[in-house]
Parts: structure tokens; C-alpha cells; sequence
């Protein structure tokens, strides 16, 4: 029998083994480990990684702490380059890979996962209104937007969007994924295991069949 509860857990484990990847990318980069490039590579599959749209991990020193910062020094500036380890000013920093946008994103739908379960059954078929997430994505739709036309040289003026807005445009709508990506899974899950549920039935109905036509026949023979 399939565990009701299956589609939330699942999702829980896959955002909290992916955002981990995000993180351990970077510090395993700084430590040199080959692990580094393959998880910059998988990464590159989803995200542009341009040098100015990310954030670097500086420091790990003797005497510096771990930070987390803008891997290029000057914002709003577009730089094209897609470098893994980045020199700002007197710091090296070990990129994130994958922008700054999307690590808003992801980290808010884990923490969106998280709260699932107080407002919602893990395994409930209802989604929020809508509008709630219309409304929750036209911040970053205007922002990504503007920032694409801008690039493309569609509009007569030139804007590149900051990692600050970036991060909140993408946390808005991040936190909200949640409560209607599981329900839509739920009901994928729940409608397939119903399907086969209806498939056994059958089977079993057709194998009983026989059985009762021929207790249908005896009769007619004592006739």
C-alpha cells in the first residue's frame, strides 16, 4: 500500500538534498575537492551563473570569517563572464552556481515545505486561491522581465536588476511554489494509485466470472 503521505516527504528530501548542493558547491570548490566541477557543471543545466547575477562565498581564512557577498564589487553593472572562482578586490570568492535569483527561489520553497504541514494535511488535495500566486509572481516577473527586454535591447532604456531585489523578488515567489506544487502532486499520486487500485479490482472481478456462470448453468441442466 502507498503511504499517503509519500508525495510531501519526497518533496521535503529532494529540496533539502538540492539546496544543500548549492552550498557544498562553493566549499567544496575552495577546498579543491574534484566534486566541484561536475556539481558546476549540473548546475550550469538550470541556471545562467552570470558572474554579476550571483553571490561568492568569500573568506575561511586564518582570521576571516565565511561570508556571502556579490561576486562582482559594482551592482546593477551586467558582467558576462561565468567564472567558478572570482578575484574582488583583495578577497577571492568561490561562486554560488546558480544565481542569486534562484537561490531565493529555492530556499524560500524549502522553507514554504516546512510550513505545509501547520497549515495544511501533508496529503490534502486543496490549493490557495489563485491569485495568491499571481500575485506573488508579478514582483519577479516585472523585475526578471524588464531586466530580459532590457538585455535583448527591446526597450529604450537599460536597466540590470541588483542581487538585493533579485533575492527578495525571488523569496516572494519561492515561499508560495509550495503550497501548490504539493497539492497538484498529491493528486497526480493519489489519482494513479486509485487507477491501479481500479485495475486490480477488475482483474479479480474478471477471475470470479466463471464461477459464476457456471453456478447460473446447473439449474438450466436440472431442467
Amino acid at each position: 500500500m502507498k503511504h499517503p503521505n509519500a508525495v510531501y516527504y519526497a518533496v521535503l528530501l529532494s529540496m533539502l538534498v538540492f539546496n544543500f548542493l548549492i552550498f557544498a558547491t562553493p566549499l567544496l570548490a575552495m577546498a579543491h575537492s574534484p566534486l566541484a566541477g561536475p556539481l558546476y557543471t549540473g548546475f550550469a543545466a538550470t541556471c545562467h551563473q552570470l558572474d554579476s547575477r550571483s553571490l561568492c562565498v568569500y573568506g575561511g581564512g586564518p582570521h576571516e570569517f565565511f561570508h556571502i557577498d556579490s561576486c562582482t564589487p559594482v551592482e546593477s553593472t551586467l558582467v558576462l563572464g561565468r567564472h567558478q572562482v572570482i578575484f574582488n578586490g583583495n578577497s577571492m570568492g568561490y561562486k554560488i552556481p546558480v544565481c542569486s535569483r534562484d537561490i531565493a527561489i529555492y530556499l524560500a520553497m524549502l522553507i514554504g515545505i516546512m510550513l505545509y504541514p501547520f497549515l495544511y494535511k501533508l496529503d490534502s488535495q486543496h490549493m490557495p486561491n489563485k491569485w495568491i500566486l499571481v500575485a506573488a509572481a508579478i514582483p519577479i516577473g516585472l523585475d526578471g522581465g524588464i531586466q530580459l527586454l532590457s538585455d535583448v535591447g527591446l526597450i529604450p532604456f537599460t536597466y540590470e536588476s541588483t542581487n538585493t531585489i533579485r533575492l527578495l523578488t525571488g523569496a516572494v515567489v519561492g515561499i508560495v511554489i509550495p503550497f501548490y506544487l504539493i497539492p497538484v502532486l498529491n493528486i497526480i499520486y493519489h489519482s494513479l494509485a486509485f487507477d491501479k487500485k481500479n485495475v486490480n479490482q477488475g482483474g479479480s472481478g474478471q477471475n470470479s466470472a466463471p464461477k459464476r456462470g457456471k453456478a447460473h448453468s446447473e439449474p438450466k441442466k436440472k431442467r
